[in-house]
């Protein structure tokens, strides 16, 4: 592709990102907007509050949405409000003939507006005001990026430190988020990245707790009080490491109560406010959580997953389902040995990796990576080494 032609395909593209949506109930009034911001501004229009809705379901997003106040069935307050929850990104303003103080207060409070226009509006400060709340949306988009590319550092930070402090722990959340992600996509859940990181991060109570380990808790028939009790804490002590940081409150409370009882993730007055995904997302994490412990305990998925069927007032009926298809998918992994220098992404450990004089680097059931594996050609070239060949089930159909 030339420079040119590269240069006009993200010219494109930014174009369609920061189309404008004008709203209004009077037919003439759109057609004069258009024709004002002919050839300036992609315009699409939407006659009334209604249709105006349903072009931001069907031909969103919009980077501005413009709206007048007093319109039939739903007033442009209102319209406004609802655009806030369904495109929180979208910069809204209003254009009104109906200007008065009372209006523009309850549209900056409730629909958090960024401009307020009146009729007729010159068509040089339409195009500047309209343009200021495009640059304004390129702010809210690249301070969010910046945000997510931060947690997502975060994120891999913690997550190797739990690969260090402790690989049993990083193992069993391994293997819990491919469980729960392949569940979610299953049931068609939407933001999978929380339950997904939820998962990845639902052990990191473990690394911190003195006298708890996963190998204990796979080990012994019967947990000491005291382990117990260390037990029921891990995951208070993960959301309270997790709830401060920005856009992650969410994956602090899915953590959190992945060990609420049933009552208080079924949308009862004890968890009212708290959405239907990330109660169902607690739940999926409890369900492989206690899955995975089972079947390493019995050495046998199927009888894992029979003892939890067999506990419907405490799993989800929907969630077991899945996790069985999800399980029979995994015969389509072949098991081999390789050295360090075959790993690949995808495949999945299985028995523990040492180094030669028994250092635990890598636990059963982790999906390789290329962190993994780095980490593992360090070793391989230290003085300590790695025990080989390593034994993989490797993915004969990715899936």
């Amino acid at each position: 592709m030339t420079k040119s032609a590269a240069t006009c395909s993200k010219k494109r593209k930014k174009t369609m990102s920061e189309k404008v949506l004008f709203v209004d109930d009077e037919p003439n009034v759109l057609d004069g907007i258009r024709r004002q911001l002919r050839k300036k501004i992609p315009v699409e229009t939407a006659l009334g509050p209604v249709e105006g809705l349903r072009a931001i379901n069907k031909n969103g997003p919009f980077a501005v949405i413009v709206s007048d106040i007093r319109m039939p069935l739903i007033d442009g307050i209102k319209f406004l409000t609802r655009v806030r929850e369904i495109a929180p990104e979208s910069v809204r303003m209003v254009l009104t003939g109906n200007a008065d103080t009372d209006n523009a207060i309850k549209a900056v409070n409730s629909g958090h507006v960024f401009r307020f226009m009146t009729k007729p509006c010159p068509t040089e400060v339409l195009i500047e005001v309209v343009q200021a709340g495009i640059e304004q949306h390129r702010l809210i988009r690249s301070e969010k990026e910046v945000l997510e590319q931060t947690l997502k550092g975060s994120i891999r930070v913690l997550t190797e430190i739990i690969s260090m402090l402790d690989p049993e722990a990083f193992g069993r959340a391994s293997r819990i988020k491919r469980y729960a992600v392949e569940i979610a996509v299953d049931m068609g859940m939407n933001d999978l990245w929380k339950i997904e990181t939820a998962a990845m991060l639902s052990q990191i109570g473990f690394a911190i707790l003195p006298g708890l380990s996963i190998e204990n808790l796979y080990n012994k028939a019967d947990l000491s009080p005291a382990e117990k009790d260390l037990l029921a804490r891990h995951p208070e002590v993960a959301f309270n490491l997790l709830r401060h940081i920005p856009r992650m409150e969410d994956v602090a409370a899915i953590i959190r109560d992945q060990d609420a009882p049933p009552e208080a993730l079924s949308g009862s007055h004890e968890n009212p406010d708290q959405p239907d995904g990330a109660r169902m997302a607690a739940i999926i994490l409890k369900t492989v959580s206690d899955f995975d412990l089972y079947a390493a305990k019995e050495k046998n998925p199927e009888n894992a997953l029979e003892r939890l069927a067999a506990n419907p007032e405490r799993y989800d009926s929907r969630v077991i389902e899945s996790l069985e298809k999800i399980t029979a998918r995994r015969e389509k992994y072949e098991t081999r040995e390789v050295g360090v220098g075959g790993l690949e992404a995808g495949m999945i450990i299985r028995e523990e990796v040492r180094t030669m004089n028994g250092l635990l680097l890598i636990a059963k059931g982790q999906e390789v990576g290329y962190v993994t594996i780095e980490r593992l050609k360090n070793y391989a070239r230290s003085d300590q080494g790695v025990q080989e060949p390593i034994h993989v089930h490797a993915p004969v159909l990715m899936i």
